[in-house]
């Protein structure tokens, strides 16, 4: 009787792992340049994100539905702000970034940047003692963590599909 529950037991928990493991699909991962502060989907299996290194330096980076580059800043300014992402979408980035003072910027699905102006100045997009904005992590196909390797620090999107 032991044994045979024993037996049972074993098929039901490997059973069940299989069942979750075949349930998720890695569909595509990018290894970023530092640690991710925020991440936004946009919706149609790509997304946007934005990474802080311990200096300070910030970066937004766009990433479409295959997991290619569409747009990336660069580094911005070092400051304790560094940038937020507004909005997000298969069409448009929306962003704040510190590039000499508060600055919130919309990219086309080309990748081509246009600074958000008002009269008189420029239109900030997120409160100036805002650490970091949330994070949209999920789509009607799926979802993104950030994978974070604890011996190198190396911080990795992933994209994953819910099939």
């Amino acid at each position: 009787m032991t044994t045979r529950f024993t037996v049972y037991s074993a098929i039901l928990v490997i059973g069940g792992g299989c069942l979750t493991a075949r349930a998720l699909t890695e569909q595509w991962r990018y290894v970023t340049r530092a640690a991710v502060q925020q991440i936004a989907a946009d919706g149609k299996g790509g997304c946007a994100y934005v990474d802080k290194d311990a200096s300070n330096w910030a970066s937004v980076v766009w990433l479409n539905q295959k997991g290619a580059v569409q747009y990336a800043t660069g580094v911005l300014t070092g400051s304790f702000m560094g940038a937020i992402i507004n909005g997000c979408s298969a069409n448009q980035l929306l962003y704040t970034g510190m590039i000499g003072f508060p600055m919130m910027a919309q990219v086309d699905k080309k990748g081509k940047a246009l600074p958000v102006a008002a009269f008189g100045g420029y239109v900030l997009g997120m409160p100036l003692m805002m650490p970091f904005g949330t994070s949209l992590l999920n789509d009607k196909k799926g979802f993104f963590v950030i994978n974070v390797n604890t011996n190198t620090e190396v911080n990795t999107v992933v994209r994953y599909l819910y099939k």
